[in-house]
């Protein structure tokens, strides 16, 4: 188990294999809007809060699911196969126990804190350094992951504020003007990339543990 956490502290390179790597996007306080999972090498962004239900309509192409159906999905998911799923940090764990309160004991078993597992691998310094900052990590030349400076200031609220803000006072994606459905087209693209980079970017990370 990981130091004061309920959920275990080690992963083998068989599991890293076939993990499911997590991560949600949102507010702090609110529920997440987004969630990204990666798995067998393909990445899917879901919209898992009601409020921007309509954005399924755009484009882009994203699904919607409930979040508590979404959740029960990635345990499927884990325990068809003996998956753990990863998340960057103890935020992850603590979203999907919040979400699935009654699936915790199964939590606990499945799920890894990458941020712990790239602690103990790479020293506590360099973690400090790090400021244990997924972005830090994996724009260090030590980790050597190509991380796209475009997301150098990336603002996750002010992206998610801006989504809410027309989906909630709009009941279909159609109701909106060509200029706002283009902007918010835009800014749900640069959400499920900066949360692809996320989920990416820590399999790389955990990766070199195995290295």
């Amino acid at each position: 188990m990981s130091e004061g956490r309920p959920f275990p502290s080690t992963l083998t390179k068989s599991e890293y294999e076939k993990a499911i790597w997590i991560d949600f996007e949102g507010v702090p306080h609110s529920p997440p809007i987004l969630a990204g999972v990666l798995f067998d090498g393909d990445y899917a962004p879901w919209l898992i809060d009601a409020n921007v239900k309509m954005l399924e309509e755009c484009s882009i192409g994203i699904k919607y699911d409930e979040k508590k159906n979404f959740i029960k999905w990635i345990f499927e998911l884990a325990e068809s196969h003996g998956r753990p799923i990863i998340g960057y940090s103890e935020h992850e764990y603590r979203v999907i126990k919040e979400i699935c309160p009654d699936l915790s004991g199964k939590l606990d078993i499945y799920y890894r804190d990458a941020r712990d597992l790239a602690k103990s691998h790479f020293g506590k310094e360099f973690h400090q350094r790090m400021k244990g900052s997924l972005k830090e990590y994996l724009s260090s030349k030590e980790v050597g992951y190509d991380y796209p400076h475009e997301f150098n200031d990336f603002s996750v609220v002010k992206n998610v504020a801006s989504l809410w803000k027309h989906s909630t006072s709009n009941q279909n994606f159609s109701d909106l003007s060509q200029k706002i459905a283009d902007r918010m087209e835009r800014k749900l693209q640069e959400l499920i990339d900066y949360n692809e980079i996320d989920c990416r970017g820590t399999e790389f990370l955990i990766g070199l543990l195995f290295q």
